[in-house]
């Protein structure tokens, strides 16, 4: 029965397919773990390292600056069983710096090295050498400009100082390079006119050398690559200067004063919203008390915030035609005391205010006398006491509109009170 079973089972193709698949298996075994025990595997991929006898080049503060990014393939051997677990983490490929004695590209011997305890060798590696650039590398600041040679202006306004942000970056690489680099710019355009203030994001921000030509280097890192620039557009307008004249008289016409300004206008530039608002400057005042036509006035030109001055116009000076005035002295006699308070009673000391100078025009200035002229006491407003207290005194020429004094006076006067 039992040999009618076996010759059965070799009869049998389903049997005799597992028994060959287990035959396979078990010579597979013996030919791997007693014929041949070695296997070689190519370990790929592997980055390069720079030898630790780098003293010369990290004395000379050089750096590898192309090159080490090639990838190498190492050919290993040993025990089937040690090799299959061999990973890149288990080697290591250095490259030769014997040679490198100075910046300049080398080509460089490389080696590889077991880092670990697992028992295999190393028999080759694809390179067997690679050419790495050296250079000293080196930082350089600079300043960032912004080209507006493509921002077209609406006529009658004007760019001003544009505003960039960051103001600075910093390039880093290779320092013969770095050398080479002149100056870095943003490059700003504009579809159509503008006559406001414009914005810009995210410039790219390049640098050039000094003939003007870009540079594009893959070896030159900048720390900040884009910004953003702000340029005020400002609306242009020529504006009068004015002088403002004070303490003058109620019968005194300002259209009789002959006078000329260095500057009759002023070019300014500013915003338009605030530029529309005015008709003209105001440089300042004289008080016509204490004007005197052979004196020269100057005025410091201080504009409106936002605005600037297009032509750096700094001061104005006033100046009196001399040809037209003349100068006198005369007494005054005649007081006149106005407002006086209810229940009081005031009369005036002084019989005479000697001296006073007055100006105006030749013709009319030499035809003046003391009977031209009054005084006016006005009491009200003034802090009076009864008793004798000093009080200024106004001094009028009513029958003339072009005629004024100098200086500033005052009376005595007595304050009694009525019974």
């Amino acid at each position: 029965m039992k040999k009618l079973k076996i010759d059965s089972i070799f009869n049998n193709k389903k049997y005799l397919r597992i028994f060959s698949l287990l035959l396979a298996i078990i010579a597979w075994f013996f030919v791997i773990f007693v014929v041949s025990p070695e296997k070689t595997k190519t370990i790929s991929g592997l980055s390069v390292r720079l030898s630790s006898n780098y003293i010369t080049a990290e004395k000379l503060e050089l750096q590898a600056i192309e090159g080490l990014d090639q990838k190498i393939d190492v050919v290993i051997v040993g025990n089937r069983s040690v090799v299959d677990t061999v990973t890149q983490s288990d080697i290591a490929v250095y490259a030769s710096l014997d040679d490198v004695t100075e910046r300049g590209t080398y080509t460089l011997t490389l080696r590889g090295e077991n880092t670990t305890n697992k028992n295999f060798n190393i028999i080759s590696l694809s390179p067997t050498n690679i050419d790495v650039k050296f250079d000293r590398v080196v930082s350089k600041t600079l300043t960032v400009d912004v080209d507006i040679s493509g921002l077209e202006i609406e006529k009658g306004f004007v760019a001003e100082n544009y505003t960039v942000s960051p103001s600075e970056i910093v390039v880093t690489g290779p320092e013969k390079e770095i050398e080479s680099i002149e100056k870095c710019s943003v490059k700003i355009e504009t579809d159509s006119k503008v006559n406001s203030t414009v914005s810009f994001k995210n410039q790219k921000i390049r640098i050039f050398d000094s003939n003007g030509y870009e540079i594009d280097s893959r070896y030159v890192i900048i720390d900040k690559s884009d910004a953003n620039e702000v340029v005020p557009v400002l609306n242009i307008k020529s504006l009068p200067v004015e002088i403002r004249f004070t303490n003058v008289p109620s019968y005194f016409s300002l259209d009789s004063l002959s006078y000329s300004l260095s500057n009759e206008e002023i070019l300014i530039a500013g915003p338009s919203s605030i530029v529309d608002n005015y008709n003209s400057i105001q440089l300042g005042e004289i008080s016509l008390a204490s004007l005197k036509p052979t004196d020269t006035y100057s005025f410091d030109v201080n504009l409106p915030a936002g605005f600037v001055n297009m032509e750096n116009v700094e001061t104005v000076t006033v100046t009196f035609d001399m040809d037209s005035y003349t100068s006198k002295e005369i007494s005054v006699t005649d007081f006149r005391v106005t407002d006086i308070p209810e229940n009081y009673n005031i009369s005036v000391i002084t019989k005479s205010i000697n001296g006073i100078k007055v100006y105006g025009p030749r013709e009319v200035v030499n035809l003046l006398s003391a009977q031209d002229v009054i005084a006016e006491v006005k009491i009200r407003g003034n802090n009076i006491v009864v008793g004798q207290c000093r009080i200024p005194v106004s001094l009028y020429i009513p029958l003339n509109q072009s005629i004024w004094t100098y200086g500033d006076y005052s009376v005595i006067i007595e304050v009694k009170e009525q019974e």
